[in-house]
């Protein structure tokens, strides 16, 4: 008898189209574990990148993790400039879920220009026990000199 699929996966990123590095490796890395898991559900919840639409996006990803059951973990990456501003909101409903949560850093920009708004929403709202992962080991390493109680991270390059 196959085996039910109950908990829950959830991509919140940008994915193709506009094609790009980030929604190519979004849509990679989401075909990927969609071809070798057996256990869980996949989400997709596909962001925009301009106008509205963008904050509708957010607001349905919010709704998503909000009455989603059984999640197991929460891939997100968050976007760079305005976007980060619902981000915030969305931040906030994904700690209350209590869920894993992998946030995949497409730019340095959102770590370079960090604000301490910003420094908040990494570490008070999604935790310490995120995940972060980055595209090269300078902006890691930039990372985890600005933000020091944040042990757990990697460098996955999207080359």
């Amino acid at each position: 008898m196959p085996q039910i699929k109950q908990n829950k996966i959830i991509f919140i990123s940008y994915f193709p189209n506009p094609v790009n590095g980030q929604s190519e490796f979004s849509q990679a890395l989401y075909s990927h574990i969609n071809n070798i898991n057996e256990t869980a559900l996949l989400t997709k919840v596909e962001l925009q990148s301009k106008g509205v639409s963008k904050l509708l996006k957010f607001i349905y990803a919010i709704f998503v993790v909000l009455f989603s059951r059984h999640i197991l973990s929460i891939y997100v990456s968050p976007p760079s400039g305005w976007g980060r501003i619902p981000f915030c909101f969305l931040s906030i409903f994904i700690r209350l879920r209590n869920a894993k949560v992998v946030v995949h850093h497409h730019t340095s920009r959102g770590i370079i220009v960090a604000t301490p708004v910003w420094e908040a929403i990494y570490f008070k709202i999604l935790g310490k026990n995120a995940l972060h992962i980055f595209l090269c080991e300078s902006v890691a390493r930039n990372f985890s000199q600005r933000f020091k109680s944040v042990k757990n991270y990697k460098v996955m390059s999207n080359a």
